[in-house]
């Protein structure tokens, strides 16, 4: 799809499953996959990068990295909603500062939970020798591994 932005046409890649479709004579495109550098519309839309791993944001009309989404689940775009998944986190990485103090993740090796603070993960609590770092639905927590 064809956009105009500063007096300059771009492509806008509709990367998502719907694609690009003709509904009552306009087009719609669905943006909901993206890669980094993707031409796009309207400011603070959100994507998924395609292999699943980031949370991608339109910035100055380019889309451009804003959160890491390390866990299984990756991210999930579904019914309009982006799912990202943050079980998984490395110290720096990017988190949303309204869930300061709330949103807790493991490190990529399972030996520390770390905690969104100030707008990034940062060191919570380590994991005391032969623990590893759990994140189940009922919290993160710091456990010896089961049989």
């Amino acid at each position: 799809m064809l956009a105009c932005h500063g007096g300059q046409y771009a492509l806008i890649p509709c990367r998502g499953a719907s694609g690009c479709v003709n509904a009552d004579g306009r087009a719609l495109c669905d943006t909901s996959i993206a890669e980094q550098g993707d031409a796009c519309r309207d400011e603070n839309t959100k994507a998924c990068a395609g292999d699943r791993s980031q949370v991608l944001i339109c910035k100055q009309h380019t889309m451009q990295r804003y959160y890491a989404c390390r866990g299984p689940n990756g991210c999930v775009s579904s019914g309009g909603k982006l799912s990202c998944d943050t079980s998984i986190a490395k110290e720096g990485d990017a988190c949303d500062k309204k869930l300061e103090g709330q949103a807790f993740s493991c490190s990529p090796d399972a030996s520390a939970i770390l905690v969104c603070k100030g707008g990034a993960f940062a060191l919570d609590q380590s994991c005391k020798a032969g623990q590893k770092c759990s994140s189940l639905e009922a919290g993160t927590h710091c456990a010896k591994p089961g049989p």
